[in-house]
């Protein structure tokens, strides 16, 4: 195999992403993948780009950093994903639920996330189908929902496209080091 800067092991999407984003800051990359491009856990992943329920702190500071990039990734990448900006509810169905629900509103938005309380006339307005019993819920606009081995896929083929060498089908079997440092694979 030739020297490269960046040997990714994994087309996942995390694979994916850093094959991507190294390709398109310049550098050369190699992917290998033993299967094919998003092939495990990615490829069965429900595409939840769920901010709802972000702790504050780190995890709503990179989720929130991703979910913006996600909208740039749409503008950015050749192949659709399916990027459906459809908001998320988390419904409630009792009194002493939609206090908690309340709480947990007036919480998230001290944090810094858009959300709000619906009633359940407004939970009925944008689904329909929902159960009579429900009371209301909260509601968070920024959650959305891509489809991930669509999205694992199109980050590939953007790395392809920006001279990143995917390879599927090839095993790393083992990597070397030498002086404490990975310096290849075999």
């Amino acid at each position: 195999m030739a020297r490269t800067d960046a040997l990714i092991i994994g087309s996942g999407i995390v694979g994916c992403s850093c094959a991507y984003f190294l390709a398109r800051a310049g550098q050369t990359v190699t992917l290998l993948e033993m299967e094919q491009v998003a092939y495990g856990a990615s490829g069965r992943n429900p595409g939840f780009v769920w901010l709802h329920t972000r702790n504050p702190g780190f995890a709503l500071d990179v989720s929130l950093a991703s979910r913006r990039l996600y909208r740039e990734l749409v503008d950015e990448l050749e192949e659709s994903f399916e990027f459906r900006e459809s908001g998320g509810l988390i419904f409630f169905a009792t009194p002493q639920q939609g206090q908690v629900v309340r709480e947990f509103v007036e919480a998230r938005g001290k944090d810094g996330l858009e959300l709000e309380l619906l009633d359940g006339a407004e939970v009925r307005r944008l689904v329909p189908p929902i159960r009579e019993d429900v009371l209301g819920a909260s509601y968070c606009p920024l959650d959305a929902h891509i489809n991930t081995p669509m999205f694992v896929k199109a980050l590939a083929s953007g790395a392809r496209k920006l001279g990143a060498d995917v390879r599927e089908g090839v095993a790393a079997e083992e990597i070397i080091f030498e002086g404490g440092r990975a310096t290849g694979v075999r």
